[in-house]
């Protein structure tokens, strides 16, 4: 019979008792991100720092090789897989759970629906039949741009002739739609267009950096009629005030009642709108009333436990509380998601006042244990008592992209 050396004697017994290639013996996913100084069961340190290289102790899976970005890791002397480290230091917010307005000014003026003309005594279908979609942003007519209902006012009741030339963007590619005029008795040009060319609400400010970067709302914001992503041209962020509360019920959201208060001024501009939030840059004399002297630490998808919290909203005038809640799970992804943390309300006056989550309470920062771990993004609709968490680092990721255009 054929000598068998111990170290492969080991490996097929591994093989054979776990029943998984050797490839998955180790669980480490490729680029992982680690906190510098913080060991978990998933952390690796920075090597740079660290005189011998990590080890995993319960399965004796040391590192042979390290590097600041490679590790080659394996049982004994044989390896077993590469990963990719990369060091992440750990940013410090100022988290902040004020009430704020929101107004933005779209990326040329949208199309929300459609109406029929009268012509000739007989009813017609809308251009929209003959190529125009819901969702379509118009950015010039026959040869004049246009960026607000205004100006494509201004252009119709000036249009000569029975066709007009609609300029558009449709999933981020231009063409030109040719479209009939109608006429009404006073010779006013109609095309039976619904547009917008603005969008405005209320949210949460989330948390404000010190280069005074801001991001807020954890989600998206969207057209109310298409559902799109707003395209933004320019956005501010106000002061606002909580007026009332409409309180949420089993099939009905409630809803904070609020209105701007321009005599603050402004926050901030509104430069990204995202599936995380809105993001900016804040004037920095005004910050002083949206958020606290210090900072706080974040906490990594990971290291978010399935436990107590808390949120900081507004729920009353401008006023920011912190409300319990408990984190009932917590699923780290690789891939970002904005539905990564799952919360449920436990304060017993957040639950007299408001019902849980409402409407205008997304972006409220989530604190546990003296670091922000992310940030409120949705309501249940038959549970107003939970609701959906974003993960403050996907959060972080949209600052970074935001910083690296602007720069």
């Amino acid at each position: 019979m054929r000598h068998i050396g111990w170290h492969a004697a080991l490996i097929l017994v591994l093989f054979c008792y776990i029943g998984t290639p050797i490839g998955e013996l180790f669980h480490l996913e490729d680029d992982y991100t680690a906190a510098i100084g913080e060991a978990t069961t998933h952390t690796v340190f920075d090597v740079l720092e660290v005189e011998k290289p990590f080890s995993f102790v319960d399965d004796e899976l040391i590192s042979l090789e390290a590097s600041s970005s490679k590790a080659i890791l394996g049982y004994k002397n044989i390896p077993l897989k590469e990963v990719t480290i990369h060091s992440k230091d750990r940013p410090i917010l100022y988290p902040s759970g004020a009430s704020i307005g929101v107004q933005i000014e779209m990326d040329g003026v949208l199309i929300v629906g459609f109406y029929l003309l009268q012509a000739d005594g007989s009813r017609q279908l809308s251009p929209l039949g003959g190529g125009l979609e819901v969702g379509d942003r118009i950015y010039k007519l026959n040869q004049t741009e246009v960026g607000s209902v205004e100006e494509v006012m201004h252009v119709l009741q000036d249009a000569k002739g029975d066709v007009i030339s609609i300029h558009i963007v449709r999933d981020e590619k231009e063409m030109v739609i040719d479209v009939p005029l109608q006429r009404t008795s006073l010779d006013q040009a109609k095309i039976g267009l619904y547009i917008r060319d603005s969008v405005a609400g209320i949210g949460t400010l989330t948390f404000v950096q010190e280069n005074g970067m801001f991001g807020a709302l954890g989600h998206v914001i969207a057209d109310g009629d298409t559902k799109l992503p707003v395209q933004i041209e320019n956005g501010k962020v106000l002061h606002s005030r909580v007026t009332s509360i409409k309180k949420g019920a089993s099939g009905h959201p409630g809803e904070k009642l609020a209105s701007f208060d321009r005599k603050s001024g402004y926050i901030g501009s509104v430069e990204s709108n995202t599936e995380f939030g809105i993001y900016g840059h804040a004037i920095t004399s005004v910050l002083s009333k949206v958020m606290p002297d210090t900072g706080l630490p974040i906490a990594f998808a990971h290291e978010v436990e399935e436990a107590e919290a808390e949120i900081w909203t507004v729920v009353e005038d401008d006023k920011i509380e912190k409300f319990t809640i408990e984190i009932v799970s917590n699923k780290p992804r690789k891939h970002a998601s904005s539905k990564g943390l799952v919360v449920k309300v436990t304060d017993a006056r957040l639950l007299n006042k408001t019902g849980g989550i409402i409407q205008g309470m997304s972006g409220s920062p989530i604190i546990q244990d003296g670091k922000i771990i992310g940030a409120i993004s949705h309501v249940f609709v038959n549970d107003p008592s939970r609701g959906y968490g974003c993960h403050i680092e996907w959060m972080l990721d949209e600052v970074d992209a935001l910083a690296s255009v602007t720069n």
